[in-house]
């Protein structure tokens, strides 16, 4: 079937489009399933295929008319994928501010004290050191908790990296009350998608998505 966005695509251009719309408007795979008539199976493939995109892509891919570029998160991603073509768990990551942008990056798993240290502004080592001057809070994918670390009340703008790291936060909660609770091996997919609307949050993101997801054109084979 002729599909800009997918080759060997089993939905038209058309439905692909809409259920692309849908997503950006925050509908879930079950409200989107029942207003395109595919089925929620098939739509949650072309969600996660989304997601993916959004954590492969280059901020500057999303700002401007590029070629869409990867990161090395994607490639690893698809390197880790097990048996049943799942990507890997990612457990934990960092909130970064870059500029006016949050980034959120996938770190190593902390333990619980660690990273209350880190929130309570107690004596810590140096691979927490690291950590607290690079991101201005962690989240636990595991457990569902956001940390705000201590540091950041001492930076410039310090105030506004917490209010911005919050209302991030709020977006990917709000998704993980939506869904009635996030599968582990794709959560850090939402947090991805999470990051895209906090940043883009005044911005026409189902315009962007679509400009990517023509030069992206990746093959696929699904049923609907």
């Amino acid at each position: 079937m002729k599909n800009k966005f997918f080759r060997r695509a089993h939905i038209s251009e058309a439905k692909f489009k809409l259920i692309l719309k849908l997503f950006c408007d925050e509908r879930t795979a079950v409200e989107i399933a029942e207003i395109t008539g595919i089925s929620r199976v098939t739509v949650n493939k072309y969600l996660g295929d989304i997601r993916t995109m959004i954590m492969s892509c280059d901020d500057e891919v999303l700002k401007q008319d590029a070629r869409v570029l990867f990161s090395d998160t994607f490639s690893n991603w698809e390197k880790n994928k097990d048996n049943r073509g799942q990507g890997h768990v990612i457990t934990m990551a960092g909130i970064e501010v870059n500029g006016k942008k949050l980034k959120v990056h996938p770190i190593e798993e902390l333990p619980r004290n660690r990273m209350l240290r880190l929130t309570q502004g107690k004596k810590y080592g140096k691979k927490e050191e690291a950590l607290a001057q690079k991101f201005c809070g962690l989240v636990d994918l595991r457990d569902r908790q956001y940390y705000q670390l201590r540091t950041i009340s001492q930076r410039k703008n310090g105030k506004e990296m917490a209010k911005n790291a919050d209302r991030l936060w709020s977006i990917f909660r709000n998704q993980i009350h939506k869904s009635k609770g996030l599968a582990s091996n794709t959560i850090y997919l939402h947090l991805k998608e999470s990051e895209l609307r906090c940043n883009y949050r005044k911005n026409e993101i189902y315009a962007m998505l679509l400009k990517v997801m023509r030069r992206r054109n990746v093959r696929v084979d699904r049923a609907a």
